[in-house]
């Protein structure tokens, strides 16, 4: 069989993301600025001997991107690293939100800050980011994006030793190093600007618009509409979460490549129905896009499905063939190059290593399964009736669907026992059953949220009975294969190397892989 065309696409980016990302995650210690020297160096001879000795291009290079990694990385955390070993102590001062976490509790509020002012002794520098769990007094407005708040409370460093799979790893790998408890939010100091404020509002709109005829009948399908549409997850009950870790599909009520995916294509079929330039309508979906995204509160995987997509439609836009492997490369250095401790985060390990696999493994699995299936052969195409064409478009949507979910579920299964603890041998059944109802429940929202915004809120509440239907009949087939004896159990590594080795040696079979376009090493 020949090559499939999803493979073959050259990413040169690849030279430049794989030394750096090993660079950031190697466990070097501090490293002396006199090293920079032997980096510029190898550098120097990188760029003189790449006519002659790609080899030794290959291999000086290597070395200078690691290098630059792991100076990179050091930078980013060495500007407080002399205040971690202090004891807890009071704090006062000013914090600017950049990041806020979906409570339960509206008396409460959790999220990121930096830290703008601050009063008391000892703090760490200005500039520095810091994990607030805060207490909201009576009336106080809510946090937004960039809103400065002056804030008490005991601050205290977070455990430089913690693995990255635990919550305080999760906050070191979003830059901070300092915890603030017990703290309480004083008063608003400086509000947000109005585009921040405008996304707050737009969040809040949109919540209420996916409410919009279900909202008191099945609250925990409200909960996961607004969780796979907007984010907000923390409306999601204990028994909801619990079942879709069992089942290995909590990745679908989160933002992530696949609803990014789904909204991206509603966005451009509507600007294809309007007859868009091609130029406009990438600027103008890319801009819809990216204020989605941005309404969402941007984390990291929609960030990266926003930039995979953009780049996506930019090769349409200028009649270039589309190279997914070199835009997933691309999007991950715009990712690690403002924020390179990223890379050890769950949610850009998950994120970026199931794309990575259904990009190198699923795509061309896919394809060739469609291409094994040709039944009726001999039959000529005239002669052929409507059920043998459904037949044979039929099985090809199964395969490929059954490969793209297997793509989906190898590096899955590796990440959750990692940071769920949970071995899901049933996340295959469970992903290929639930996955085209999520994905259906999905545009149903997007058409929900685009009748709600234009003033059709009964059209609005149809879609949203339509995606809660959807929801209803998948969570069943959830439940029926959470109780499959054998369906899961709880796993753990014995040792942590061991996750986070299973994760190279898996990137490192897909590159070698897709690099032969997965023919047999020996010929038959």
């Amino acid at each position: 069989m020949e090559n499939p065309r999803t493979t073959g696409h050259r990413a040169p980016l690849l030279w430049v993301l794989l030394p750096f990302l090993v660079g950031i995650t190697l466990p070097l210690p501090e490293l002396p600025p006199i090293l920079l020297v032997p980096a510029l160096a190898a550098a120097l001879t990188a760029a003189i001997t790449a006519p002659r000795r790609p080899a030794a291009w290959a291999l000086c290079l290597s070395i200078a991107l690691i290098f630059a990694g792991a100076f990179w990385r050091q930078r980013q955390t060495s500007s407080i690293a002399d205040h971690l070993d202090w004891p807890p102590r009071e704090f006062r001062g000013l914090i600017a939100v950049s990041r806020v976490f979906e409570t339960s509790d509206p008396s409460r509020a959790s999220g990121i800050g930096r830290i703008v002012l601050a009063v008391s002794l000892g703090a760490p520098p200005i500039g520095s980011r810091v994990h607030f769990s805060a207490r909201i007094p009576p009336g106080s407005p809510a946090l937004v994006f960039s809103s400065v708040h002056e804030v008490s409370g005991v601050l205290a460093p977070l455990d430089r030793g913690s693995p990255w799979e635990t919550f305080s790893g999760y906050l070191r790998s979003q830059g901070a190093e300092s915890s603030l408890s017990r703290a309480r939010l004083l008063r608003l100091h400086a509000p947000a600007g109005r585009y921040r404020t405008f996304c707050h509002e737009a969040r809040q709109r949109l919540a209420k618009i996916l409410r919009a005829g279900i909202v008191g009948k099945r609250p925990e399908l409200t909960a996961s509409l607004q969780g796979m549409m907007l984010g907000l997850d923390a409306e999601i009950s204990p028994a909801q979460e619990e079942r879709f870790r069992r089942t290995g599909t909590y990745h679908v009520f989160s933002i992530s490549g696949l609803h990014i995916a789904a909204i991206a294509t509603g966005i451009y079929a509507l600007l294809d129905l309007l007859r868009i330039p091609r130029l406009l309508r990438f600027l103008a979906g890319g801009a819809v896009l990216w204020l989605y995204v941005d309404i969402t509160g941007a984390p990291a995987s929609p960030v990266r499905a926003c930039f995979m997509m953009v780049l996506l439609d930019l090769a349409r836009c200028l009649r270039k063939p589309v190279n997914p492997i070199a835009c997933l490369c691309a999007a991950a250095l715009l990712i690690l190059v403002p924020s390179p401790l990223q890379a050890f985060s769950a949610g850009f390990q998950l994120s970026y290593g199931i794309v990575a696999t259904l990009v190198m493994f699923g795509l061309p699995l896919a394809e060739r399964w469609k291409a094994a299936w040709h039944p009726w052969e001999a039959l000529p195409e005239a002669d052929r009736r409507w059920w043998h064409r459904w037949t044979v478009t039929s099985v090809g949507w199964a395969a490929a669907a059954s490969a793209l979910t297997l793509a989906t579920w190898v590096p899955g299964t590796v990440m959750g026992i990692r940071y769920f603890g949970i071995f899901t041998p049933g996340g295959l059944v469970a992903n290929l059953l639930f996955i085209p109802a999520a994905s259906l429940a999905i545009l149903a929202g997007f058409c929900s949220l685009l009748c709600g915004m234009s003033g059709l809120l009964p059209l609005s509440s149809l879609f949203n009975h339509a995606a809660a239907i959807l929801l209803l009949a998948g969570e069943f087939l959830l439940g029926l294969v959470e109780g499959i004896p054998g369906a899961w159990f709880i796993a753990r590594f014995r040792e942590a190397w061991i996750g986070e080795a299973a994760q190279f040696a898996l990137l490192g079979i897909l590159l070698a892989g897709y690099s032969r376009s997965w023919r047999n090493p020996v010929p038959a």
